[in-house]
């Protein structure tokens, strides 16, 4: 979402811009007492429930002729404050400890330009992770917002609330497992060689709300966050879906593949993570871990360029690795020698990460995919960097 400026605000009141689900305005910030700091949540947590959008602290409401509120935006003036900063980190702590689940990409910042101080602004996406209850000094309630203004949900209104979120996580899945059975089949639109392959999804909760259909131009224009690694010359095609890239021309195949949906969904394969050492089939797991850390990376960055925001969630799968290892410490290694843990199935649905906030390092959002790398091959333990001989691509 767009960040509010000092003309935004200034040209709400020259519009006579009203209070709506998606906005609403106050001439002062909450107070101390239990009862402001309440208010204060519900309001940012019925907004978040209502599908995004904008609390405004420092805008007077228009009055009637009698002197009645009007819910029109009357002059921006501004809240008094001894520090921006302090008031910020109080109303962010606040969030953090009053409201389940944690609202994620909003944001709370400053407008300056103003006679009597900044506006203050929190701002926030429609949330895919609610719905979001108000919890503070042992009162929960759930609200949410219309053209009214705020409302608490009565039972049949919060039973309908949570079947669309555990609609959206049936949606993500039933996604990827049809994506997994036509790679298994080979029916993708280039050939990959025949080896073991690593199945990545990045899945937009908004991919499943048709809220994003981006053109193939929109994602070729973005091409450039969209790689398979830093120094291969890669090729391309349109299709229905959106777009695909692939690279690392073998005689049987190509070694990757990358298709960007229309949605926002991105589809990696990886088909090159494959290693010996002794006679004993690997995953090289350094490789795996640096390729994906800076692959994903990147692809977050395109996905915010085409302005998809969090959440995010990221499934990996290992698809024909049955009786491979993974490399361990030099020690460990002599100890594996004859009968060393392998992988026992050909399909491992390693644990799904869901990315709430863009501010979250890469390597901590894929930390628990590496760890299941492991115990997929019998590992109670993910070594800090593996010592055995591994191969980056």
């Amino acid at each position: 979402m767009k960040r509010l400026t000092s003309d935004d605000l200034r040209e709400m009141v020259e519009v006579g811009a009203a209070e709506s689900r998606h906005l609403s305005f106050k001439e002062e910030l909450p107070g101390q007492l239990d009862s402001d700091r309440v208010r204060f949540l519900e309001e940012a947590a019925s907004l978040a429930n209502a599908g995004g959008g904008h609390l405004v602290y420092g805008v007077s409401d228009k009055r009637g002729p009698g002197g009645e509120p009007t819910g029109v935006a009357g002059e921006v003036v501004g809240v008094q404050v001894t520090s921006v900063e302090n008031t910020l980190l109080r109303m962010e702590s606040l969030l953090r400890a009053g409201v389940r689940p944690r609202i994620p990409a909003c944001q709370l910042y400053a407008v300056e330009g103003f006679d009597r101080g900044p506006v203050i602004v929190f701002q926030t996406p429609r949330s895919w992770v609610g719905p979001h209850m108000v919890s503070l000094q042992e009162q929960q309630r759930f609200c949410s917002r219309n053209s009214a203004g705020k409302f608490r949900l009565d039972v049949d209104e919060l039973r309908a609330a949570f079947g669309e979120r555990e609609g959206f996580s049936s949606r993500w899945r039933a996604f990827r497992d049809q994506r997994l059975a036509r790679v298994i089949a080979g029916e993708l639109p280039v050939k990959l060689i025949e080896q073991p392959k690593v199945v990545v999804h990045l899945m937009p909760f908004s991919a499943f709300a048709d809220q994003l259909r981006a053109t193939p131009s929109d994602l070729i224009e973005k091409s450039p966050f969209f790689g398979l690694a830093p120094t291969w010359h890669l090729q391309r095609l349109v299709n229905i879906d959106g777009v695909v890239f692939f690279g690392g021309t073998g005689h049987a195949g190509f070694l990757r593949y990358l298709q960007i949906f229309r949605s926002g969904v991105v589809e990696l394969i990886l088909a090159d993570m494959v290693d010996d050492h002794g006679g004993v089939r690997l995953i090289p797991t350094v490789a795996l871990e640096d390729s994906l850390t800076h692959l994903v990376s990147s692809y977050l960055q395109g996905l915010v360029a085409l302005g998809i925001e969090p959440p995010i969630v990221l499934a990996a799968t290992l698809a024909g690795f049955h009786g491979f290892g993974v490399p361990g410490d030099d020690e460990e290694w002599e100890d594996w020698a004859d009968s060393p843990p392998v992988i026992d199935r050909d399909l491992v649905l390693l644990p799904e990460v869901v990315l709430e906030d863009l501010s979250t390092p890469t390597p901590i959002f894929l930390a628990p995919v590496f760890d299941a790398v492991f115990h997929a091959a019998g590992r109670l333990h993910r070594p800090t960097r593996p010592t055995s001989p591994t191969r980056l691509s």
